[in-house]
């Protein structure tokens, strides 16, 4: 026709493919004026995943970051075994039931076996990162009036744990993606690499927001320089709301635009701190405040320069 050619494709590259006349193949560009030919990609029978995860002579923590590492790589069944099972029985059980579509189906003296029930290709990567800003969104709001409303605490130590769960499931989604590439989901494999970054980003933007609020909450500041402070972490907040309101209209302009502020503000914080780092909690508060301006700089640059 008048929108199309013909091309020729190797015979030997037809017969180490196995494609017969009739089979598909998938073309698709890279973005360099290139065409890259690939035979069609036939879906694996997805295996059910075991991990087994050995609890004797390590930590809670250490046990806890191995479950996780098997749920991120997409293990539908963890066994968690060990002669000290019941000393951590309580504390494993909580954790298990936090990881999202995660069941235990046995418990023995010697061990817990829980069932992973998620369907990875339900997910949407969007609709995670999404919902872990509009989190953000809500902790950064709220640390502002925690002075003034002591349960606000509570509830920011709550809503950071949701983020952490969220992060874990963003984590998985994007590993089954690169490792399925027939499965890509909302976006190209090579993207996921930028979506772990970025939602790593935000899942410590959340744990400096939760530690910057338990130290302003104990400062000994005059209102007029905890005024003062505020409206510099006012400003790193309308950066953190730019830069994702850029991101989902993809305007790399803005961005950029946006990374030239991250000077500025650091010069504000570095002010303050010279004007008031005898003063009890400052260089703590200072500190994560610096990082999360760095945190939200690193999304910048992951959006912005590729």
């Amino acid at each position: 026709g008048n929108s199309s050619h013909v091309v020729s494709i190797p015979g030997v590259w037809l017969k180490k493919n196995n494609l017969n006349k009739g089979d598909l193949v998938y073309l698709e560009e890279n973005g360099n004026s290139e065409l890259i030919l690939t035979p069609q990609i036939k879906e694996k029978k997805e295996e059910l995943k075991e991990a087994i995860v050995e609890i004797d002579k390590k930590s809670l923590h250490s046990v806890q970051r191995e479950i996780v590492s098997a749920y991120v790589n997409n293990n539908r069944i963890i066994k968690i075994i060990g002669k000290d099972i019941d000393k951590y029985s309580p504390q494993l059980r909580e954790f298990v039931h936090n990881l999202l579509a995660v069941e235990i189906i046995e418990e023995t003296q010697n061990g817990i076996i829980a069932r992973d029930f998620l369907n990875v290709k339900t997910l949407s990567i969007d609709n995670i990162i999404r919902r872990i800003d509009i989190i953000l969104r809500a902790m950064m709001s709220d640390a502002k009036e925690v002075i003034k409303k002591e349960t606000i605490y509570s509830s920011l130590m709550n809503r950071d744990k949701d983020i952490n769960r969220l992060t874990i499931l963003a984590y998985r989604a994007s590993r089954y993606y690169m490792e399925n590439p027939s499965s890509k989901g909302d976006y190209e494999v090579v993207d996921y690499f930028k979506i772990w970054s970025m939602v790593e980003s935000l899942e410590k933007i959340g744990d400096e927001v939760k530690r910057f609020v338990r130290y302003y909450k104990e400062s000994k500041l005059p209102k007029n320089r905890l005024d003062e402070l505020m409206e510099v972490y006012t400003q790193l907040e309308k950066l953190y709301l730019d830069t994702m309101s850029a991101i989902y209209k993809r305007d790399k302009t803005i961005l950029l635009n946006q990374a030239s502020n991250r000077d500025l503000l650091m010069k504000k914080l570095e002010d303050f701190l010279n004007k008031n780092y005898k003063t009890r909690c400052v260089p703590h508060m200072i500190e994560k405040l610096k990082n999360l301006l760095n945190h939200t700089h690193a999304i910048i640059k992951v959006y912005s320069y590729n």
